[in-house]
């Protein structure tokens, strides 16, 4: 917490405590007036029941003493001794609670208490004298009408003392419930207040927020910080905002400037790519340009043999084999070709080598299905077989020299094998040829694909050779 500052955690606890208090005050208040206003109506319904009580028991007594009076049986008498028990009870409740009536009320009742002591004193049984006992009789009644008059006046008196309480007691109540209800609605209005000025405070945080991180978003750096609030929370979230934007400016300068090097740095990729490319190619067009004089020397040597022993019938169509392959070579130097195509140079340059020799040899090309319209390096499978005929071809004793050219699947990559069963020859020394043609389709290969491992020599002397060329996929360039 910052000093001076106020916490919005306890702010909300001390409203909700000085709430807690108002609403225990209130419930206390409201409890207190209740319970007034219920022993006031307690009272009040306590004093008239105390003396309509009374009136009933003297209405009752005067009932059986008059039966008594006119039939002189011993049954009325026993009710008007029962009905003088009930009386006497109940004039003795009523002056037991003494405190609660008025003086001349309590007045009326004793007389009446002290009139019930005398008559109990009075011998009404049958053996007294008739005169004697018509006149005690009539003594009671006359007793018995004045005193129901007397306490009739006092139950209308004591329900006027305790409905003019009970009244007193309600406007007291409502005052204070008046008292309870300003109180209450001055700490709403108070509660309401402060939370208006809370709302209005959080919503202008808020907006400032909201603008704040939308010029952040904007890699707007120069918009002026948030400002210190009033509240502690506020003022941490501002100050978090502020250090979050200072460290965000700080990491797009270091993009950038990363950005900038990066981009120094792939232009200066790009320079030396192009140089390379441009060193590729011109050494791949030294290594074409290899191909062609070597095929050219040994197929012009052969033409010129044949030609000291044939006729020009087969001197010329010698001559148009060469053509159609040179045009292969010239058409095709810079670009990918189908495996179609450079098996058919392959078949017309083994018609070739088939018109050049007396010696019968047999040719086999095996494609597997589908192979025929990939696209492959060219000039890479013809030297292969020249290099058959040129090192492997002699004459065998069972059957005759044989060369086979089978292209197959080899994973993701194109095999083409290239096989005879000639003389074979050292693997070891394969590297240390003179000749260029091998070394050459190596070298282009490894150009071309970025590897070094696309050329495979299997050999054993005296018995066969066999050169396999794995092409990589690649789409007609």
């Amino acid at each position: 917490m910052y000093k001076g500052r106020r916490s919005i955690i306890s702010i909300f606890v001390t409203l909700c405590v000085l709430s807690l208090m108002l609403l225990s005050i209130t419930y206390l208040l409201i409890f207190g007036v209740m319970k007034d206003q219920r022993v006031a109506q307690e009272r009040l319904i306590f004093k008239v029941s105390s003396s309509n009580n009374i009136l009933i028991d003297i209405e009752d007594c005067r009932s059986a003493i008059t039966q008594y009076r006119h039939a002189w049986e011993k049954k009325y008498l026993e009710l008007y001794l029962s009905t003088i028990e009930e009386i006497t009870k109940d004039v003795n409740q009523y002056l037991s609670q003494s405190e609660s009536f008025s003086y001349d009320n309590i007045q009326s009742v004793r007389r009446l208490s002290n009139f019930l002591s005398y008559q109990s004193k009075l011998d009404l049984g049958p053996t007294v004298d008739k005169t004697q006992l018509y006149s005690s009789v009539s003594y009671i009644l006359d007793a018995f009408d004045n005193h129901q008059r007397e306490i009739y006046s006092v139950m209308q008196k004591d329900m006027n003392e305790g409905y003019n309480s009970y009244i007193l007691s309600a406007d007291k109540n409502n005052s204070y419930f008046l008292i309870i209800l300003v109180i209450f609605l001055f700490f709403i209005i108070i509660l309401g207040g402060s939370f208006v000025i809370f709302q209005n405070k959080m919503i202008d945080f808020l907006n400032n927020i909201k603008n704040n991180l939308s010029q952040i978003s904007k890699q707007n750096w120069e918009i002026e910080d948030l400002k210190n609030d009033s509240y502690s929370e506020f003022n941490d979230v501002s100050n978090s905002i502020n250090s979050m934007k200072l460290k965000l400016h700080d990491y797009f300068l270091k993009i950038e400037r990363q950005n900038e090097i990066e981009k120094s740095l792939a232009e200066e990729r790009l320079r030396n790519q192009q140089q390379r490319t441009q060193m590729i190619e011109a050494e791949m067009t030294i290594l074409k340009s290899q191909v062609n004089p070597h095929f050219l020397f040994n197929a012009l040597h052969q033409i010129g043999m044949a030609s000291l022993i044939t006729g020009p019938d087969l001197t010329m169509n010698l001559v148009e084999s060469i053509g159609k392959i040179l045009r292969y070579y010239l058409d095709n130097s810079d670009k990918m070709v189908l495996l179609s195509k450079e098996l058919d140079i392959v078949n017309t340059y083994i018609n070739f080598q088939k018109q050049t020799t007396d010696v019968p040899f047999n040719y086999e090309i095996i494609v597997e299905e589908g192979l025929k319209e990939e696209y492959v390096l060219p000039m890479c499978i013809q030297p292969l077989v020249e290099n058959s005929f040129k090192y492997g071809f002699q004459k065998k004793e069972n059957g005759g020299w044989e060369i086979k050219i089978r292209c197959s699947r080899d994973g993701d990559l194109i095999r083409v094998s290239v096989y005879d069963n000639g003389p074979g020859f050292d693997v070891n020394e394969i590297k240390s040829s003179k000749g260029i043609g091998m070394a050459n389709i190596r070298k282009r290969l490894t150009l071309e694909y970025g590897r070094e491992d696309l050329m495979k020599v299997e050999s054993i002397t005296g018995e066969y050779s066999n050169v396999s060329v794995l092409f990589p996929k690649k789409e007609e360039s």
